[in-house]
């Protein structure tokens, strides 16, 4: 599980995300993750 999680392409899943998001006129905005529980 630790290994299919480290090779998931988070920059990928974040930009796709944010592109659709921009295309439906959603405000996108990516946080720290500091501090997050």
């Amino acid at each position: 599980m630790n290994r299919k999680l480290h090779r998931f392409p988070h920059h990928a899943i974040r930009k796709m995300l944010e592109y659709k998001c921009k295309d439906r006129g959603i405000e996108y905005r990516e946080v720290s993750e500091a501090y997050t529980s």
